[in-house]
């Protein structure tokens, strides 16, 4: 999926999640948030909310999705709406 893919371009890219001297960085940046959910930067609010709730519907652990994906979907919600 468009899902997966973001994800894993911006985990696993050159130089993904890592700050200066190859350190780990914690979370998604902002612009990895907008991929997660599939958005434009700049995208409202509105757009944030309606793209969590359609992509947790298809992720949700309990419907047989992913909990790395949902997580990360979350996070991506978290970081967009602080």
């Amino acid at each position: 999926s468009g899902l997966l893919n973001a994800l894993l371009r911006s985990r696993l890219g050159p130089g993904a999640g890592t700050g200066p001297h190859g350190r780990r960085r914690a979370g998604l940046s902002v612009e990895q948030a907008y991929q997660v959910l599939g958005l434009a930067p700049g995208a409202s609010e509105a757009d944030i909310q309606a793209a969590y709730r359609r992509l947790m519907s298809q992720m949700h652990p309990d419907r047989g999705g992913s909990d790395f994906l949902a997580a990360q979907i979350n996070e991506a919600r978290d970081i967009l709406l602080n």
